[in-house]
């Protein structure tokens, strides 16, 4: 009897604290600056958001979009995620100036709704070809900050 309550013990603990972290469901968005203004577009990204139960946006390709001409449709388009239920919306940054470009942008909005909640440093260290003399990140970003 004492093993079987053991056994349930350990499953409920075990489920209990499974079930105090959901799990995180996200989605890569590729041409950011081809959706910003274009309701069809943000509208038809959001109910496929919601629709497929995702918890966390990464906009991608941000160094295309003109932060001082588009930063309301952005701020409109992030708002509108966060307000579907969506709670993490990511700005996927390749270069510190990007990163700086978010930050200032963060710094520029009044509603939490509007602002991005995660920097996503895409840097695939795991890729030889890219990290290797002569690969796209040792050319890029390696080297200028003095590694080889």
């Amino acid at each position: 009897m004492k093993k079987l309550l053991l056994i349930v013990a350990l499953f409920l603990m075990s489920s209990l604290s499974y079930a105090q972290y959901p799990a995180t469901r996200g989605m890569y968005i590729d041409g950011t600056q081809n959706i910003l203004g274009n309701t069809t577009k943000e509208d038809e990204v959001i109910q496929y958001l919601k629709d497929s139960s995702y918890t966390y946006v990464a906009l991608y390709d941000l160094p295309a979009v003109n932060w001082n001409t588009r930063s309301g449709q952005l701020a409109n388009f992030i708002s509108k995620i966060h307000n579907a239920g969506i709670p993490q919306v990511g700005g996927v940054v390749e270069t510190m100036s990007t990163a700086n470009s978010i930050k200032t942008y963060n710094n520029s909005r009044t509603s939490q709704a509007e602002k991005f909640n995660v920097i996503n440093l895409e840097f695939e260290f795991w890729t030889q070809s890219y990290v290797a003399s002569g690969g796209y990140y040792c050319v890029q970003y390696l080297r200028p900050a003095g590694y080889n």
